[in-house]
């Protein structure tokens, strides 16, 4: 069976919008609630603003539980930058928008971001799953549940290769990062995995148009060029770091030659004078006396 990939935009939204069961399945997968979702009710994707001339936000879906919890779900197929702000600039207005006038604070209820990555959120870690919530600076048992974002990385969690199909987690993520993975499976198989049966099914290339394959085609097409764009924009920029690094360093070089040359300062106090090393400086005499 040939699918769509599911991280593509109509591929995800095709298994999400409308398919409560795997809405459900999947959130309950990804995230530990301290209530598991039961049912939920769609709304509408797009975030107004409560003020004219405000950001307008739109995420792929977002619905709320039958314990009046806000759930958007993401899937990020390239890099943007400040990623993590846009999550919590859209997560606050959902937080704020669910207190009408004259209610009570104690009506709000938690929103959960949930943000499935085709690319790093960091370089600092190896870490594929982040969970920003506040929390007490000194006491990290304190924490205010009110707003959750949180984050998979799918490269990061592939490259692991610590796949367990019995675990539904993985198995989602799995999904996400080698669909082939179901494809390949009898149809008896698949059975044993309701929600992702589903879900493959949804994705069968047959059940889409020919213009619905075009734009789909198209929006792959766009990634791919955003990430080469992306690709050539970093190489410039290290290159042009590599260079002006050695045009600092010339002139850093020739400042300290300079000044043992005119024999007024000592080692110690040249070393002060350019923050640098004793030791480097010491270097340079021996090369020009």
């Amino acid at each position: 069976m040939d699918i769509i990939d599911p991280k593509s935009d109509l591929g995800f939204k095709a298994m999400l919008v409308d398919r409560p069961h795997i809405f459900i399945h999947l959130v309950n997968s990804l995230v530990r609630l301290p209530k598991r979702i039961i049912e939920v009710k769609f709304m509408n994707p797009e975030i107004l603003p409560d003020k004219l001339n405000l950001k307008n936000s739109i995420v792929d879906a977002c619905c709320m539980d039958s314990e009046r919890r806000h759930f958007m779900v993401e899937m990020q197929m390239a890099q943007q930058s400040n990623f993590i702000q846009r999550t919590l600039y859209n997560a606050s207005k959902v937080y704020a928008r669910q207190l009408p006038k004259n209610n009570h604070y104690k009506d709000l209820q938690p929103v959960y971001s949930i943000n499935l990555l085709n690319h790093s959120l960091d370089n600092v870690t190896e870490s594929w799953h982040h969970w920003y919530r506040l929390t007490h600076h000194e006491h990290f048992d304190m924490q205010l549940d009110d707003l959750n974002l949180i984050f998979f990385e799918l490269q990061k969690w592939q490259k692991n290769n610590k796949f367990d199909i019995n675990k539904p987690l993985d198995r989602w993520l799995q999904f996400f990062t080698n669909p082939k993975f179901y494809t390949m499976m009898s149809l008896e198989e698949r059975k044993m995995f309701e929600e992702i049966s589903d879900a493959v099914d949804i994705l069968n290339v047959k059940k889409y148009s020919p213009e619905q394959l075009r734009t789909y085609d198209l929006f792959l097409d766009n990634i791919m060029i955003r990430e080469s764009d992306l690709d050539n924009a970093e190489m410039i920029g290290i290159s042009k770091g590599i260079e002006q690094g050695r045009e600092l360093a010339s002139e850093e070089i020739i400042q300290i030659i300079t000044e043992l040359k005119k024999m007024e300062l000592t080692i110690e106090q040249i070393a002060e004078k350019f923050n640098t090393t004793q030791d480097k400086v010491a270097r340079f005499k021996l090369l020009i006396f």
